[in-house]
């Protein structure tokens, strides 16, 4: 490999150690944003091995964010007027509700992240005819789940929305389809629901199988040829019995 193929994956290199360094003096915010920019850079490059090994510092960073939400003990509830970008945020949950959709959810959630406050921002839906009640967050692509409507939005709640959503988002993951297409899927999936600890474990755990099948197959482009299944010699199971000499007939 020459050296300027081995440059941009330096770069993602150097990124990591600022993040490594944020992480270490617990600036969580800074340490997201460096894993989340490396992580869609190398997912670009097509260096899962890279991925892989940044999934796990993203998903800390994400859950010590996602354990002072939770720690503020408040919970936001809006049906109207959602706080904007310039609104001064707290720290906490934050419910956005019909006739708001996801997408407010998500500008809180970003407003956030700029600000440097600890947020957990969820939208629910009208409830369905059975009575349960839709949640839903949107970002690189959009996941979906149902729940019991709660008595109370508590940060309790918020964290069983996050399983909720979790295991709606494992579901949808489609393990047949080629390796890079998983990686791609569950990228979008850590962007869209950051607060999900299994999601970063599952791309950590795709793209390290990615990364070495993508190792086996550059090792050479004309793959190996099967062998062909061996007919069975006569006589031996499988075939209809022993060839039969003029004496036997």
């Amino acid at each position: 490999m020459t050296v300027a193929a081995k440059a941009p994956s330096r770069h993602i290199e150097e990124t990591m150690e600022q993040a490594t360094a944020a992480l270490a003096r617990g600036d969580y915010f800074e340490a997201d944003r460096l894993c989340a920019k490396a992580i869609q850079s190398a997912f670009a490059r097509g260096e899962f091995d890279l991925v892989a090994r940044i999934a796990m510092p993203l998903q800390e960073a994400r859950r010590q964010r996602r354990l002072m939400a939770i720690e503020a003990n408040r919970v936001f509830v809006y049906e109207s007027e959602p706080p904007t970008g310039e609104s001064r945020l707290d720290p906490g949950c934050y419910v956005v509700r019909a006739p708001l959709v996801a997408a407010d959810a998500r500008r809180i959630s970003e407003a956030a992240l700029h600000q440097k406050v600890p947020v957990i921002a969820l939208a629910t839906e009208p409830r369905t005819q059975a009575g349960l009640l839709p949640i839903a967050i949107v970002g690189a692509t959009t996941i979906r789940a149902k729940m019991k409507p709660p008595r109370d939005f508590t940060p309790k709640w918020c964290l069983t929305a996050i399983d909720a959503l979790t295991t709606s988002a494992l579901e949808t993951f489609d393990p047949g389809r080629a390796l890079h297409r998983q990686v791609e899927d569950l990228v979008e999936k850590v962007m869209t629901l950051p607060e999900s600890e299994a999601l970063h474990q599952k791309l950590a755990e795709v793209a390290h199988r990615a990364a070495q099948g993508h190792m086996r197959g550059s090792i050479g482009d004309t793959p190996l040829p099967r062998p062909k299944p061996r007919r069975p010699a006569r006589g031996k199971a499988g075939h209809k019995g022993p060839r039969r000499t003029k004496r036997d007939r």
